[in-house]
């Protein structure tokens, strides 16, 4: 018996570290200011992205970076089937579930005052092929932003 709690013990353990050390990407980019790279599939945008295939422009602000913050945040929790996952200091993560389907898409924003930019990253969870979903999303934003 001691031993199976001693191994419990040692996986509790283990388990934290793991967790530690893969700490969400949000948390680690808002730090950095980078948004997490778009995988190969054809189904994520960004702003930060190095191929052309994912590149979107990031969205310029003039105001103040808080200013720019609520607002883009706005513009997005008032758009069908979003919600707040995570919102810190420079950063918001916002999740769109589609209508029909229910797939679910993150939105990540990181904001940098430094180049007045707004940095967006869109991406469906699942799937190869969005059908321009989170391009066309991206760019509905920009424009209300706007």
């Amino acid at each position: 018996m001691k031993n199976i709690l001693r191994n419990y013990k040692y996986f509790i353990i283990l388990f934290s570290f793991t967790l530690a050390f893969t700490a969400s990407s949000a948390e680690q980019n808002s730090i950095t200011m980078k948004l997490k790279q778009c995988p190969d599939t054809p189904n994520c945008v960004s702003s930060q992205s190095l191929s052309a295939e994912h590149k979107i422009s990031p969205i310029p602000y003039k105001t103040s970076a808080v200013e720019a913050k609520e607002k883009i945040k706005t513009i997005m929790l008032i758009m069908p089937n979003t919600r707040l996952i995570k919102e810190k200091d420079q950063y918001l993560h916002i999740e769109f579930k589609t209508s029909v389907l229910k797939f679910v898409d993150d939105v990540e924003i990181i904001i940098d005052d430094a180049e007045k930019v707004i940095h967006i990253r869109s991406a469906s969870r699942v799937g190869h092929w969005d059908l321009g979903a989170n391009r066309r999303r991206v760019e509905n934003i920009r424009k209300k932003f706007m």
